[in-house]
């Protein structure tokens, strides 16, 4: 008993270590960021997940036997997907090693609605298979036509990949999801009175005063942004200052 406790905790430690990371800034909205997962990102949905010994960073499901008992670990394994809000998603690869000739590998990137964790969703809605035994590969799914984009007030999103065997024939290096940024929608109604609906750069100003990046260059009742004046140095570090978040310890 003592000892199947300390392997207990030992596993919880490990796997607590390996939480997502914050990915480093990147601007910008005419390409896709990537994302990557490590297999050491990926918890097991239920049961008990051990290592592989040789080093090169795979997981994969085995047999233990506790209490004299031989346990199977579930077929499932999770990572969490923390991205920013409004990052529309738009694809994603898996990693593995499939040497089974009947059973293989299948990824998934799912989501549930909050608080209740209602309307399962998994994207592709079968997900993506290996097939045959393709040794160590890559596959994936274009996920653009989905128009996933991130709600972390109401939504949580993670990938799933699920190991048919539970023994060295199929294995999990990893994953990638891609995201690219997009400029928050244009609203009904404009902010500033200079700034109708119907201006050219409606969408954008809208969005730098929805951050609180601008207030424009006139107080209310009647705001105006002034579209078409010079933008000087100091109200250029305004906007990047705020824009970036720019914070430093004293």
């Amino acid at each position: 008993m003592r000892a199947t406790t300390v392997g207990l905790l030992l596993f919880v430690a490990a796997s607590a270590t390996f939480a997502q990371q914050t990915p480093a800034p990147q601007w910008g909205t005419a390409s896709d960021i990537a994302l990557r997962l490590p297999a050491a990102a990926f918890t097991p949905y239920n049961g008990f997940a051990v290592w592989d010994s040789n080093g090169s960073g795979e997981k994969y499901r085995t047999d233990q036997v506790i209490g004299g008992t031989e346990v199977f670990t579930a077929p499932f394994l999770d990572a969490s997907l923390m991205l920013p809000r409004g990052a529309k998603i738009t694809a994603i690869t898996f990693d593995y090693c499939d040497t089974n000739i009947t059973f293989g590998v299948t990824g998934y990137l799912e989501q549930v609605d909050e608080p209740a964790g209602a309307n399962l969703t998994a994207y592709p809605s079968s997900g993506v298979s290996s097939s045959g035994t393709p040794g160590c590969a890559s596959m994936g799914a274009d996920l653009t036509s989905y128009n996933i984009v991130i709600n972390n007030l109401t939504k949580s999103y993670w990938v799933r990949v699920a190991l048919d065997t539970a023994d060295l024939t199929t294995k999990l290096r990893g994953a990638t999801v891609f995201y690219r940024l997009q400029v928050s929608p244009a609203p009904g109604i404009a902010t500033f009175s200079d700034v109708p609906t119907s201006h050219l750069f409606f969408q954008y100003i809208e969005a730098l005063a929805a951050s609180g990046i601008t207030a424009g260059c006139s107080a209310p009742p009647n705001p105006n942004y002034c579209p078409d004046a010079p933008l000087t140095r100091g109200q250029m570090a305004v906007f990047l200052s705020r824009a970036l978040g720019l914070h430093w310890a004293p």
